[in-house]
């Protein structure tokens, strides 16, 4: 752990702007499709590509969309596959299936990432501790739990049960897909989901990536997510070579140690901390915007600003320009 500490100091005090140490970033939108009304939204508010979510879609209809958006100097550079059920025995198998669909739809797309949340909670009734007393402890080469909390972790046997579980199905889905993934040029990036504890923390995350030891599993790193864990910017300083994109949102972390959602700028996220890490760690891909609270253009500008290194650590001020 010293070691995370000592880059999460080293990033703190980086004193770089976005102006000083560039890095070429790219804003998108997310939609389900790609249409008329949604290239009209791209274009008429300057993003430079889209990530799509919808699963039903042929591989038919990916290549004409792809063909519209490179008529059109638009790129697709995501397929969000989302939640798969990996640890749910009876649904493994069709899971697998639509996984491997969506990898080809990516690929059809003209996509060279795709977002995986490789497990969904089967057992609602699992509850983990309280975020502030999170303090998981795992083997690397295996990346089983031992502990989750300092202390007694009897109360916890569930959870660092289901935790397992969710790992070892995990590992086992994206072996399966590896191969599919490799032939198509899509990265399966896994993405620190939220509503759940697994995988909560960058050391974890880290660890589960470097576990496949292949360019072809990356990590999708939602900057809203797990705000009540750690800070975003420190997953880019434990995960410079794993982060590959970016989705922003705003949430504020509560003092029950939970979080609600918050409008753009005024949670705790501290945007201007992560544009210093984007520039220190090299940071150089795609951001989507993951959040309907603003219109296009105001989320436009808040990403041109963030991307400039204009906008504060708190109190983003919309339609001051």
């Amino acid at each position: 752990m010293k070691m995370f500490s000592f880059a999460l100091a080293a990033l703190l005090a980086c004193s770089c702007v976005a102006e000083d140490c560039p890095a070429p970033l790219k804003k998108a939108l997310i939609a389900p499709r790609l249409d008329a009304k949604t290239l009209a939204r791209l274009k008429d508010n300057g993003y430079d590509g889209v990530e799509l979510r919808d699963r039903t879609a042929t591989i038919e209809e990916a290549r004409a969309a792809r063909a519209l958006a490179e008529a059109n100097s638009v790129r697709i550079h995501s397929f969000m596959g989302g939640w798969f059920k990996f640890n749910s025995p009876e649904d493994h198998a069709s899971e697998i299936a639509l996984a491997t669909h969506c990898i080809r739809l990516a690929a059809a797309y003209g996509a060279d990432v795709m977002l995986i949340v490789p497990y969904r909670v089967v057992d609602g009734n699992v509850k983990g501790p309280c975020p502030a007393d999170y303090k998981p402890e795992f083997d690397p080469a295996s990346l089983t739990m031992t502990k989750c909390v300092a202390g007694d972790n009897a109360p916890y046997a569930a959870y660092i049960a289901e935790q397992n579980k969710a790992t070892e199905a995990a590992k086992r889905a994206i072996r399966e897909l590896l191969p599919v993934a490799t032939e198509c040029g899509v990265v399966l990036a896994i993405e620190n989901v939220g509503g759940h504890w697994f995988w909560a923390t960058p050391a974890f995350s880290r660890a589960l990536v470097k576990h496949f030891a292949s360019p072809y599993v990356k990590f999708y790193l939602d900057l809203g997510n797990h705000i009540m864990y750690c800070p975003p910017e420190e997953w880019l300083a434990v995960m410079p070579e794993e982060v590959v994109r970016l989705h922003v949102k705003d949430h504020t972390a509560l003092p029950n140690g939970m979080k609600k959602e918050a409008p753009l700028g005024l949670g705790s996220i501290d945007y201007k901390a992560i544009r210093r890490a984007i520039s220190r760690y090299g940071f150089n891909g795609w951001v989507s915007i993951e959040t309907n609270k603003r219109s296009d253009a105001e989320h436009a500008a808040f990403m041109d600003d963030f991307f400039k290194g204009n906008v504060p650590s708190k109190g983003y001020q919309f339609g001051r320009r």
